[in-house]
């Protein structure tokens, strides 16, 4: 398990699934990541490839034919090979194999870095095709945060879009395909005052316009992130857990009327032979009393 680490912050990575696993920082060494608790949700911040989300009856198709797809993908279950590692810098890749040529037919690297930056953590994933078709795609990150942050027991926290204003918001019906049906914003100046009430229809997905930066606070606690290469943006806590997910993303779940076709679904990417994409997630911490 990759472990890198400063005098301001500490960052564990496992090898299943190039998942986070712990964010602490300052002396106390607050812990930020939700620490994926089974009696609610044993994620932590998985990531979402080929696919973002469900796809109908558990398939996709591809080029008209069909294969089984777990939700979100299957990298969130993948042992990835470590390439490189030091104190500040691990590097992670996954390369297609007779498992994930079952459910998606191409051949791939997905690699990923994890660097720190002063008290903060920039994460870069690249997606390549090294095959000789096209390769359509989604890729999405889907951090956990404790909810209450370090030091915010009991404070009112809120999420704020920096630098967007979401222009609508859908939610995924009950077989986790998005319903299309616009609902209010529950924003008011780009703030989202956060309540679990919130998610008692699941996760707020916002399909564009949420913009690239994102403070996440409570009482004197705060997280940022700002992202590259992710247009569409989702909030999602079990209603009543002690998390929230930031979810930035590059692709969603079909509507039911789109089908279970790769190349068609929501924001997907068609990456050409010998191509590459890259996906940027960066956080910075403060805590309370820092």
């Amino acid at each position: 398990m990759p472990v890198l680490e400063n005098d301001l912050i500490r960052v564990e990575i496992a090898e299943e699934g190039a998942e986070l696993r712990s964010i602490r920082t300052g002396p106390d060494k607050c812990e930020w990541l939700w620490h994926g608790d089974p009696a609610w949700w044993s994620g932590r911040a998985p990531l979402l490839f080929p696919v973002v989300g469900q796809s109908p009856q558990g398939q996709v198709t591809i080029a008209g034919q069909s294969f089984p797809m777990k939700p979100h993908g299957f990298a969130r279950n993948s042992r990835f090979r470590v390439v490189s590692t030091d104190a500040h810098r691990a590097e992670m890749e996954l390369l297609a194999d007779d498992d994930t040529r079952a459910s998606f037919p191409f051949s791939f690297r997905l690699s990923i870095s994890f660097e720190l930056d002063g008290c903060g953590l920039r994460c870069l994933a690249r997606v390549a095709n090294l095959g000789a078709d096209p390769m359509p795609f989604q890729f999405g990150y889907h951090p956990a945060f404790c909810w209450p942050l370090p030091g915010a027991a009991g404070a009112p926290h809120r999420l704020i879009f920096e630098d967007g204003q979401p222009l609508r918001m859908v939610h995924p019906g009950p077989d986790g395909l998005l319903i299309d049906d616009q609902h209010p914003v529950p924003a008011e100046a780009g703030v989202i005052e956060l309540d679990p009430r919130l998610f008692a229809n699941g996760a707020l997905v916002f399909p564009e316009a949420a913009g690239r930066a994102f403070t996440y606070e409570g009482g004197e606690a705060r997280m940022r992130m700002t992202t590259a290469g992710l247009p569409n943006f989702a909030l999602w806590q079990k209603m009543g857990a002690p998390f929230l997910c930031l979810e930035p993303w590059q692709g969603m779940a079909p509507f039911p009327a789109q089908g279970a076709a790769i190349e068609t679904r929501n924001y997907s990417l068609n990456l050409l032979p010998q191509e590459e994409r890259q996906f940027a997630m960066n956080l910075a911490f403060h805590a309370a009393g820092g």
